[in-house]
This record gives structure tokens, sequence and C-alpha cells, in this order.
């Protein structure tokens, strides 16, 4: 009786794993189906992003007062080298955030251009090479000057030294 019992139970299993499966194959099915729709809605998403830039990101460089540069994309160049964003930034003597400023784009993606971790699309490539165009006097200019400033501290005020001095006048008092 002991293997009849064993044999009816591992029966029921088998059955029971066939109708299970049968019952989730459609829905693995539609679940695909729906993934593929929302990838395309993704690229849909994405192309109408690029197709409006980025007016949050306009809007605030023109809050800022930098006027950005601005070149045709159809004339970027086909032969890229990584140098070529770190030289047109030198030669400018721009920091990489007034570059940066200067294009349209981030600090970071200037850093990841200048050390090859990434590589710029075709339209900033253009917008760089517009760049190199500009005299750096104009280039700063735009920016809003100042240039490259590594390392220069400021001179702390005589208004700043006499108050330190009076705040130290009333410690030794107290």
């Amino acid at each position: 009786m002991a293997n009849m019992a064993s044999v009816l139970k591992e029966e029921i299993r088998r059955l029971a794993r066939k109708e299970a499966k049968l019952q989730t194959v459609p829905l693995l099915k539609a679940l695909a189906a729906e993934r593929k729709n929302v990838a395309a809605l993704r690229k849909q998403v994405a192309s109408l992003g690029r197709a409006g830039g980025a007016p949050a990101a306009a809007g605030a460089r023109v809050a800022a007062g930098v006027t950005p540069v601005t070149a045709d994309p159809s004339k970027a160049p086909k032969n890229w080298r990584k140098d070529t964003v770190r030289s047109t930034r030198k030669k400018l003597g721009l920091t990489q955030a007034q570059f940066s400023k200067l294009i349209g784009v981030s600090q970071i993606s200037v850093s990841f251009w200048e050390t090859g971790r990434s590589t710029p699309r075709p339209k900033a490539q253009a917008l760089i090479l517009a760049a190199g165009k500009l005299s750096p006097a104009a280039a700063q200019a735009r920016v809003g000057g100042g240039g490259a400033s590594r390392g220069k501290r400021k001179v702390a005020s005589k208004t700043g030294r006499a108050r330190k001095a009076k705040t130290r006048a009333r410690r030794r008092k107290a």
C-alpha cells in the first residue's frame, strides 16, 4: 500500500505542475509583450527629450549670464581625439567648470572627456571645436572672466582683521 500511495502522490504532483505551467505560459507571453511596449515608450521619450533639448539647464545658464557657444552638429569631426578637449580648454585658459559653462554641459562631463572615460556626442564635439575658434579673452568674457585662477587665495579685508582683533580683545578682558 505504501508503494501505491507514493505513486499517487507523484502523479498528483506531475499533474499539478502541468496545470500550473499551462496557466502561466500565457501570462509570461503577455509580460514579455508589455516589456517590449515599455522599452519602445522609453525610446520614444528619450528621442523627444533629445529633440526638445534641456530647457531647465538652458534656462539656468541664461539666468547665470553665461552665453553658451553655438555650432552646427553636422560638422562634428570624424577623427576625434580625447586630448582635443583638454588642449582647447587650456588654450582658452579656462577651468573645467568654466569650460563646461561655455559648452553647456556639466563639469563632470568635461572631466570624463579629458580622462577618456567617455567621448562627447557629435553636437558637443562641434561646440568644442567652435569654442576653440574663440580667443581666450572672448571665451573668458562669455563665462564671466577670471580665467584659470587655481591656488590663489583671497586676502582678508581690513574690516575682517579689525573684527577679529576686537573679538580677541574682548576675550582677553573676560
